[in-house]
Parts: C-alpha cells; structure tokens; sequence
C-alpha cells in the first residue's frame, strides 16, 4: 500500500522560520543603527565641546596680548621719560619693570580667585583661566614665558576639558625698530649705490634708489673719475620671519622710483649734455631733483624701484617686499640727547684737572707744545692735556692710554691740532675724552688703533689762562678747527665707543676718511 506524505506542512514552517530570523537580524540592524547614531552624536558634542575649549584659549591668549602691548607702551613712555633725564633705562630694568607687569595681568585671570573669561551661546560655552599653579609655568629668554590655560568648553551638556600651554611675551630691542635694517631712509630720502658697494642684511628706502655700475673716485687730478666695476649686492640673512631666510629689500612703488646710471654716459669725456666734465663729474649725477623728474634723460634710466633686483650683482637676490614710507625716526632728539650724555660723561668738573703743560713731569713734548705719547699712559687722576697728544710709536708694540675707574677722563686742547697717530702705531684709548678744538689725524699705513669710552668733540676752544711763555689763541682757533674731526688717512681702525662729532663754525665735516679702512 502506498503511503502518500504532504510537504505543505514543512513549507509553511520554514517560511516562518525564515521571517523569524529575518526580522531578528533586521531588529539588530536597526538597533546597532540607532546605537551609532547615538554615539556619532555624543562625539559631536564632544568634539563641538573641544573646540569651544579651544576658543577659550585663543580669547585668553589675544586677551593677554593686548593687554601685554599696553604695558609695553607704558614701559617705553616711562624709559623715555627717563632718557630726556638722562636716566636711561638699563635692559635689566626694562625687563623687570615688563615681568612685573606681566605677573598683575596672569594673576587678573587666575583659576583661583581670578577673573575667569567666558562665553555662552544655545548651550555652547567655556569658561577659562590662568592655570597659576601648573608646575610647567615658567619664564624664558627673559621677556617671554610659558603660561599654562584652564579651558572647560561646553556643548548641549558635554563638557571636554583643556590645559594648554601658551608661549607669550615680546622681544626686547633698546633702539627703534627704523634700526633692525643694516640701510634704512627715511622721509623720502633716496638710497645711493655706487657700484661694488656690498650691504649685508635687510634694506628699506623710503624714497628712490639710484644705482650705478662704476665706481666712483674723488681723484684731484684731470683723470677719469669713474672706473668699471660691478653693479651693488645686497646679501645676508633677514632679521624678520622669512622661510628664504634671505635679506629683504623693501621699497616704496608709490613714492619711489629707480633710476639706474647710464655707464656710457659716464664714460663719456664731455659728460651729459655736452657738459665739460672730466668724464662726468660727482655732483653732475647724484644733485639732481630725482622726485621732480619725469622722464629719462642721458644720465638715467627710470624704471619701476621694484625692478632693482635686475641691476643687483649677486645671484640670491634679496626679497622684494612693498612697504610704505619707514616709520618716523626723530634723528635730532636722539642726537641731542646722546650729546648730553656724552657731556655728562666726559665733561665732569672743570676745576679738577692738573694741566698737562711743557715739562710736566719731565714729558717729552715735540715743537709745537704737544704731549709725545710712545709709551702706555695711565692716568691715575682726571688729566688735561693742553697742547694736545702725539703718538710716535714706530713699533708693533700694544699701547694704551686709560684712567683710573671713575676717573678715566680726559680734556684735549691743541690749537695747532697736534693729535697724530703716525706710521705703525697700535693705540687703544679707553676713557671719557673731551677735544677742545681739536681733530684726531690718523696716519701710518700699519696703523691700528681702537677707540673705546665716549668721545666729545666740542671744536671749539674755551677761555684759557696760558703762562706768558705760552702762544695765544687767534680768534680763528677759537672759534673751531677747518678740517674734520676725525681724519683718516691711512690703517685699519676700530671705532667702539660713543662719539658726538661737532662740525664748529669753521669745519664742514664730521668724519674724513680718506685711505683709511674703518
């Protein structure tokens, strides 16, 4: 007998079994789902949270800033005040003076007690601080710190908190910022290159920049005053952030234009415009009204300043930046207050001088009166050397001439300008001296000489009493000195001290540096 089995009974079942399990894993989908959506949104406002922290910290660090560029300001009113005193401001007291002041800010926004910042907007918010007793604060390079922040940033209820360390301060400079360039004009002054002429480190002009590939020499005689060289190179590396770390040129386009000489006009025995001149004389090139000139002439090419890397002779050109005109610079405060310092340095007490006079103390002295030098001096009291100073040392011998700490101060009076450095003379002066009317002539080829201390060039003579058997004053001597202050003629000397040259009534020139390497 046949037994006859229906499988419609089985087909139902596994088509149940199948939803069961289906539904199962689309309940678990959907579960792990809605559990990711969960978490994607919590990390959101976590990470909404975080960056809410991080805001705190940028508003507290621009908040300290600000403040930090009023107290400088504040400190440099206070220096200057100081300095029209003649109490200049030591580089340690400046530095104290600001650290004082950055400490009240810090302690203004202390965790603890503190002036906290804050910020609220739909549940987003922070709310920072100075983290004051973080071991990791601490003061470097002497006006800069690290300064450790508190942030706790909040979003829809998420809160995420932050401890940031913050590098802040500023950098110290006792000079004015006109002085970071190696070549800086001002008020529309004009850069002259001659040619061969090298600056190492960042330039800036402030009005047009004339540029020549000859060489100039002041030659006396009818000969040609300009020969071949090379054109100008500036080079070294820049004082300001740069990734090239090559020296910047700043120029003016605006208000500055480059005029490069023309070498065959140079070289042109007539000169320019049939001028005679013996091949084209100094004046004829650089006295001319460059920011009235419109067109370009026989002398010039006038081209756009930023075209000056084009006529540079060294490879790495510098980087051209457009500026406008330098910062102001008052040259004439500064100088007067450096002359009163000078004065206060070097001119003491009047009375408390031994004249230094023919035969004191059995000193040799040449004919005309002056004090013969060819030996160390040291001067164990202020001296006054009327009649000047000669040095004679015709060794290679290492001479000075100082004073006594505190009194190492000297007053120079030579009438017939005895103040010679002659042939291999190796000098080094280290005091406070005041020139009555009087110049300094450095000769000798193997001259080396270094001048330490401060320097006051008066030029002029005072009312001096002389012994009968002394000459008198002329009129004319009284009244200055007819050549420079400081002439050079020959050597390799070291200027590293403070120096007011004063031209007098009579001299027109500070410095005269004829042979001589400085």
């Amino acid at each position: 007998m046949n037994i006859i089995r229906s499988q419609k009974g089985n087909t139902f079942i596994i088509a149940i079994m199948v939803l069961v399990i289906s539904m199962v894993i689309g309940l678990t989908f959907i579960s792990l789902s809605l559990n990711g959506t969960t978490r994607n949104v919590h990390r959101e406002k976590m990470n909404q949270a975080t960056v809410m922290a991080e805001d705190g910290i940028s508003h507290i660090t621009l908040q300290i800033n600000k403040e930090l560029e009023d107290v400088i300001q504040d400190v440099i009113v206070e220096a200057e005040n100081k300095a029209q005193k003649l109490n200049f401001m030591k580089e340690k007291e400046f530095k104290e003076s600001f650290i004082k002041e950055f400490d009240k800010i810090l302690e203004k926004y202390s965790c603890d007690g503190g002036t906290h910042l804050s910020y609220d907007n739909n549940g987003k918010k922070y709310d920072v601080c100075y983290d004051k007793e973080n071991p990791d604060n601490k003061i470097i390079e002497g006006t800069y710190r690290i300064a450790h922040f508190k942030s706790i940033g909040t979003a829809d209820n998420v809160t995420e908190t932050l401890i940031s360390g913050v590098k802040l301060g500023a950098v110290y400079s006792n000079y004015p910022k006109v002085l970071n360039y190696a070549v800086s004009t001002n008020n529309g002054g004009n850069l002259l290159l001659n040619g061969g002429i090298t600056i190492n480190g960042d330039v800036k002009a402030d009005g047009n920049i004339i540029i020549s590939e000859q060489a100039y020499l002041p030659r006396l005689q009818i000969n040609r005053r300009w020969i071949d060289s090379t054109y100008p190179s500036i080079s070294g590396e820049t004082v300001f952030p740069s990734e090239s770390k090559n020296a910047k040129l700043f120029v003016n386009p605006s208000d500055g234009r480059l005029f490069a000489i023309k070498s065959e006009a140079l070289n042109n025995w007539k000169g320019c415009n049939n001028k005679i001149f013996d091949r084209v004389d100094y004046e004829d090139v650089y006295e001319h009204p460059f920011n009235e000139m419109t067109e370009s002439n026989c002398l010039y090419d006038i081209k756009s300043v930023k075209n000056v890397t084009s006529y540079l002779f060294n490879k790495d050109h510098p980087d051209i930046l457009e500026t406008g005109k330098v910062e102001p610079f008052d040259v004439e405060s500064m100088v007067n207050i450096g002359k009163k310092l000078l004065a206060k340095e070097v001119i003491k007490n009047d009375g408390f001088y031994s004249l230094y006079t023919r035969g004191d103390k059995g000193k040799t002295l040449n004919k005309k009166g002056a004090a013969i030098v060819n030996e160390s001096y040291y001067a164990t009291e202020p001296k006054w050397f009327k009649l000047g100073i000669q040095t004679i040392a015709l060794d290679f011998d290492q001479h000075q001439i100082h004073g006594a700490e505190g009194q190492n101060y000297f007053r120079v009076t030579a009438p017939l300008g005895n103040n010679n450095f002659v042939d291999n003379s190796k000098y080094t002066l280290d005091g406070n001296f005041h020139f009555y009317g009087s110049n300094v002539i450095i000769t000798g080829l193997h001259s080396r000489n270094t001048f330490k201390g401060n320097y006051y060039f008066s030029n002029k003579m005072p009312n001096l009493s002389f012994d009968s058997e002394d000459e008198e004053f002329s009129e004319e001597e009284t009244n200055g000195i007819a050549r420079a202050s400081i002439r050079i003629e020959d050597g390799k000397h070291t200027f590293d001290g403070n120096f007011y040259l004063d031209s007098g009534k009579v001299s027109k020139k500070a410095i005269n540096i004829n042979r001589g390497v400085p």
